[in-house]
């Protein structure tokens, strides 16, 4: 995944990626832009564990006003 990401910012191309929250995939995307994001897996069997934090890694910076009040207000 990050060797393609690589590849799309050889191109010039904006985007974002979201991942698990690891040691292993901040050491993969080291110097990119990540924010955190709460998510919730209904798939999990453990109703106590459905609620996680993953990455939202992108290129850019985003704009922190639009995405904690949504895209489309």
């Amino acid at each position: 995944m990050a060797a393609f990401c690589w590849g799309l910012d050889l191109r010039g191309v904006r985007r974002a990626v979201s991942s698990s929250n690891t040691p292993f995939i901040h050491q993969l995307f080291d110097g990119y832009h990540m924010t955190d994001i709460e998510n919730r897996r209904e798939i999990n069997l453990d109703s106590r564990n459905r609620n996680i934090t993953e990455l939202l890694i992108t290129n850019y910076v985003p704009d922190t006003q639009r995405a904690q009040t949504g895209l489309f207000e």
